[in-house]
C-alpha cells in the first residue's frame, strides 16, 4: 500500500511496475488542502490492484475562503495498463467567502490494452453565504494500443466515468484500435471493448448511455472512426483496413 497526506507520487521503471494496494495522496485540510499528483511510467506494464485517490477537501468555518486542489494522475506503459480499483481526483471546498476548487485530471496511455475500474473527477466548491455551488470537471483522457475496458460502474447511478460538475463537466477523450479483433466499443459492455456503465459529464447531450455500439455496425468499421457526443465526449477508433498483397486482393466479411 503507498499512502501519502499530499505527497506526490512517482514510479519509473524500464520493465514492469505493480503496486499491490492503494496510492493514496488525499489531502483534507482547513482552509486549503492541495493533494499529491500520481505519476507511473513503464517500459512494460502497470498494474495497481487497488484505489487511486488524489482528491481534496477544505472547509473554512470563518470568515475566509477555502481552496482545494487534487493531483493530476499520468500513467504512461510500453504494454498493458490495468487499474482494479476507482480513480478519484475530485475536489470539494466549503467557506462562507468564495472558495475555490481544481481536480485532477486524468491522463493514462497504455502500449496495449488499458482496463481500470471506474473514474471520477468532479468538482464542487459550496459558497455557503451565496448558497452557491459551482465547479468545473477534470478531464480524463484515455488512449490504448488495442482495448479500452472499464469493468465498473457506481451501483447507485450505473456510472464508469464522472466529470460531472455544477459549472461544467470535463471532458472525456477516449481512443482505441479495438484490439487484433477490431471490436467495437460499446457503453454498457466492458466484456471486449466498453465501459460497463455510461459516461456523465453533464446533463442531457453531455451524458452517454448505455446501451450504445460506437461506431454503430451496419458492415465494415470505417477507418480512423470518430465519435462525439455533446460538447464533452470523443471517441475515437484508429483502424486503418489491411493493403492487399501486390497483384493480389483481399476479402472483407460484414462484422
Amino acid at each position: 500500500t503507498t499512502a501519502g497526506g499530499g505527497g506526490p507520487v512517482r514510479l519509473v521503471a524500464p520493465g514492469n511496475i505493480t503496486v499491490n494496494g492503494t496510492i493514496d495522496t488525499s489531502a483534507n485540510q482547513f482552509p486549503t488542502a492541495i493533494s499529491g499528483s500520481v505519476t507511473i511510467n513503464a517500459g512494460g506494464n502497470i498494474l495497481v490492484t487497488d484505489r487511486i485517490t488524489t482528491a481534496a477537501s477544505s472547509f473554512a468555518n470563518t470568515a475566509g475562503s477555502a481552496t482545494s486542489v487534487s493531483g493530476n494522475v499520468q500513467m504512461t506503459s510500453g504494454g498493458s495498463l490495468t487499474l482494479l480499483g476507482e480513480i478519484n481526483t475530485t475536489a470539494v471546498a466549503f467557506s462562507d467567502d468564495l472558495p475555490s476548487v481544481t481536480p485532477g485530471t486524468i491522463n493514462l496511455n497504455a502500449g496495449s490494452d488499458l482496463v481500470f475500474d471506474t473514474i471520477v473527477t468532479s468538482a464542487f466548491a459550496v459558497f455557503t453565504f451565496g448558497e452557491t455551488t459551482f465547479g468545473t470537471g477534470g478531464d480524463v483522457t484515455l488512449i490504448a494500443n488495442g482495448v479500452v475496458r472499464g469493468t465498473g460502474a457506481n451501483v447507485e447511478t450505473g456510472e464508469t466515468i464522472v466529470t460531472e460538475s455544477p459549472t461544467q463537466g470535463g471532458k472525456v477523450t477516449i481512443q482505441h484500435n479495438g484490439g487484433p479483433n477490431n471490436f467495437r466499443f460499446i457503453i454498457g459492455d466492458a466484456t471486449n471493448n466498453g465501459l460497463a456503465g455510461s459516461i456523465n459529464t453533464g446533463t442531457g447531450i453531455d451524458t452517454l448511455a448505455p446501451t450504445q455500439t460506437i461506431p454503430v455496425a451496419p458492415l465494415l468499421v470505417p477507418p480512423n472512426n470518430v465519435f462525439t457526443q455533446g460538447n464533452n465526449i470523443r471517441i475515437t477508433f484508429i483502424n486503418s483496413p489491411p493493403a492487399p498483397p501486390s497483384g493480389g486482393t483481399i476479402t472483407l466479411s460484414p462484422g
